[in-house]
């Protein structure tokens, strides 16, 4: 076959295998998702759709499952595409919009690794194309007609709204998940982290609270992992040894032979325990007691304060799951009385909701916390106090010894966080951990620095 013959017969099947192509969207079957979807993702869809009409998601009913599946599939899919036959024109033009705005991609990378969060965001995405499919139904444009500005304004607004709520949602979803400590592997751990995200963003309180929880719970990941004292082995410089398993790689090379001349000189020093080794440390854990958290709940301490406080207790309480010590988050006030919460989320989160609003005593942190509540833990373990108030009171002597011996006794640390207080005599007087006088709680100050760095302590070998 001459070179001609095979290029015109690869030519005729290039261009049938174009046409082919080109007609094969016209003979496609009509898609009810504006996505490709796989069966999982159909089913999910179904799933989620009546779901959320449970849990009351404005305009969603058990119809919409399409919807629902091309949301899941756009912020959980590793590559999300556009069905080539869509039946809903509309919606295709809205979705596809929305797929290629940035905010997108960025809210994406946050969910396509936890399908939890990816199904509470995906929720805002399909409540704001209903709201936008029932106020802008009448004015679209038909097939084949060209949109006009107001039309392409009206669409891309809205799918700006929707990609700003599904991301303000994966970030309460995710402070919500660390501070109560849900997990996000199985459906069952989603639809509660879906619950009690819809509740807590239904309060301004508790929302303030998950905000602030959401910042300082980030903050201390990142300060935990930044620890030079954190268990494990490590390398900490060169020696003389004996031992093969240590040895640097250009001794290894020569004890195997790599430079003939050199193998046994490098066989002797290794028999005379003098090669080049590494170093090691191992550091170990000390088995660690509980963390517990006092806060403030007087009349002074509403508003920001106590979101700030709670936020950091519940930051706290992640940090003991993590170490897998026991926590218990402590409220206050003018009484003896106190309202603890530890373990189930149901607990933490009414804890949350309640407030005091009474005068400030340090009866509760110092007195009835200790001989009533603290968690049960091995004595001599270490634990650790954290007490939060906006006020310096005074306490009597006798107090402050049977504080004093509890502490020595259960190895207690204890530390002082005084909100809005300009000298913190009594605190400074049994907190043995740090006593510092802050205008505001917030990230930017040493206190929530040193908290948030607690972790267990280690033995070296």
């Amino acid at each position: 076959m001459s070179s001609e013959e095979l290029t015109q017969l690869l030519g005729e099947g290039a261009a049938a295998a174009g046409a082919v192509a080109s007609h094969t969207s016209e003979f496609a079957e009509e898609s009810e998702t504006v996505l490709r979807t796989d069966r999982w993702t159909k089913r999910t869809g179904t799933r989620l759709a009546e779901q959320w009409s449970e849990l009351g998601v404005e305009g969603v009913t058990k119809d919409d499952a399409p919807v629902a599946a091309d949301a899941i599939e756009t912020l959980l899919s590793s590559k999300p595409t556009l069905a080539e036959r869509p039946k809903d024109a509309t919606r295709a033009r809205w979705w596809s919009q929305l797929m290629q705005s940035p905010e997108c991609a960025a809210l994406r990378s946050r969910t396509v690794a936890s399908a939890a969060v990816a199904e509470i965001a995906a929720a805002e995405l399909a409540k704001q194309w209903i709201a936008y499919a029932v106020e802008e139904g009448d004015n679209q444009a038909e097939d084949g007609e060209e949109e006009s500005p107001e039309q392409s304004v009206a669409r891309i607004r809205s799918t700006r709204e929707a990609l700003s709520q599904a991301n303000q949602a994966a970030e309460e979803a995710e402070a919500v998940g660390a501070g109560l400590g849900l997990g996000s592997g199985s459906s069952l751990e989603a639809k509660q982290l879906a619950q009690y995200t819809r509740r807590l963003r239904g309060s301004t309180n508790l929302a303030g609270i998950m905000k602030m929880a959401g910042r300082f719970i980030a903050k201390a990941q990142r300060l935990q992992r930044q620890r030079l004292d954190l268990p494990g082995m490590e390398i900490t410089g060169i020696e003389l040894s004996g031992d093969l398993g240590r040895l640097l790689p250009v001794e290894s090379s020569l004890v195997a032979g790599a430079v003939p001349e050199l193998e046994v000189l490098a066989l002797a020093r290794l028999a005379q325990r003098r090669a080049l080794s590494y170093r090691r440390t191992l550091r170990t854990p000390v088995q660690m007691g509980p963390i517990v958290v006092s806060v403030d709940e007087s009349a002074s301490m509403g508003g920001e304060r106590i979101e700030a406080a709670k936020g950091l207790a519940l930051a706290m309480a992640s940090i003991a799951r993590a170490q897998k010590r026991p926590f218990l988050l402590c409220a206050w006030s003018g009484t003896p009385e106190i309202r603890c919460a530890s373990g189930s989320p149901e607990v933490i989160v009414e804890w949350l909701e309640s407030f005091f609003c009474g005068g400030t005593s340090l009866v509760g942190p110092l007195h009835t916390l200790p001989t009533e509540a603290w968690p049960e833990g091995k004595i001599g373990a270490q634990s650790d106090h954290i007490i939060i108030t906006d006020d310096d009171v005074g306490i009597t002597e006798e107090l402050l010894a049977e504080y004093q011996a509890f502490s020595k006794r259960m190895n207690l640390r204890t530390f002082g966080i005084g909100v809005g207080v300009r000298k913190t005599t009594t605190l400074a007087r049994f907190c043995n951990g740090g006593v510092w006088c802050l205008p505001e709680l917030d990230l930017n100050n040493p206190a929530v620095d040193v908290v948030l760095s607690i972790g267990p302590t280690t033995t070296t070998n």
